[in-house]
């Protein structure tokens, strides 16, 4: 019997952006140079399913990512956003339902929340490599929401590291939905390494029932970001197989 999800979406609604208008193809923009670090974690499985939206299957042990992505420059100027992650499926695609994010650029903000559903606020958000590591750090109105290092990068195949779909919730013409937001990626160096966790507030990025546990290896690399169209709308609270409307193939 298929699992699925156990997310009151009442709990996430008051802060689901409204959509003004989806991404669609003439909207698509590339950003080269950038850099994506990605911490990931296996989380505390019963927690886990109650953050996890019932149209999606979650994962099996239940997992979560925080992922920085710098971006040199863009439509907006140069932004880093931060995005808390569970891991799921939705019928047989792999993807990540997105609880909240961070950037440090309000025309960003506005725009991924407005375009994408994306909930994201602007808070102090840094991607730094150091001598041992690569560092990534979110501190909003002094209070640091996450700070995780690297340590010890060693270089790896790109063809090792696999980047998933964002699912946003959001209010698309009157009615909840979960957005679908896709990254396409160039991947140049890729690193690998330890995870190690300072500070972590899962309620300052949205649901406090994202508890951390074992650690997973870290990654960084270098990548073009293309963001693309919004292609699907999924109904929350229904199985994704039956409860998703295809916009764009």
């Amino acid at each position: 019997m298929p699992l699925y999800g156990k997310l009151d979406t009442a709990d996430h609604a008051a802060h689901a952006p409204r959509i003004d208008s989806l991404v669609g193809a003439a909207d698509e923009f590339s950003i080269d140079k950038c850099q994506i670090l990605t911490f990931t974690y296996e989380i505390d499985i019963d927690k886990g399913f109650t953050a996890t939206p019932k149209a999606l299957h979650p994962s099996i042990p239940s997992y979560s990512q925080v992922i920085f992505r710098a971006h040199p420059d863009g439509p907006f100027g140069a932004f880093t956003t931060a995005e808390l992650r569970i891991n799921a499926r939705a019928s047989t695609h792999y993807l990540a339902y997105c609880l909240g994010a961070f950037t440090d650029n309000a025309k960003a903000a506005d725009f991924f929340a407005r375009r994408y559903g994306a909930n994201m606020r602007v808070a102090d958000v840094k991607l730094t490599r150091m001598y041992h590591g690569v560092e990534g750090r979110v501190s909003l109105d002094g209070n640091i929401m996450f700070a995780g290092l690297l340590e010890k990068p060693h270089y790896i195949s790109g063809a090792d590291v696999l980047y998933t779909p964002n699912l946003n919730l959001a209010v698309v013409d009157g009615k909840l939905r979960l957005v679908h937001q896709e990254m396409e990626y160039t991947l140049g160096k890729a690193e690998r390494g330890n995870a190690v966790l300072s500070t972590f507030d899962a309620a300052g990025f949205g649901d406090a029932r994202v508890i951390l546990r074992q650690a997973l290896p870290a990654t960084v690399t270098d990548a073009t970001i293309r963001y693309t169209a919004v292609r699907y709308l999924l109904d929350p609270d229904k199985p994704a197989l039956t409860g998703t409307e295809v916009l764009a193939a």
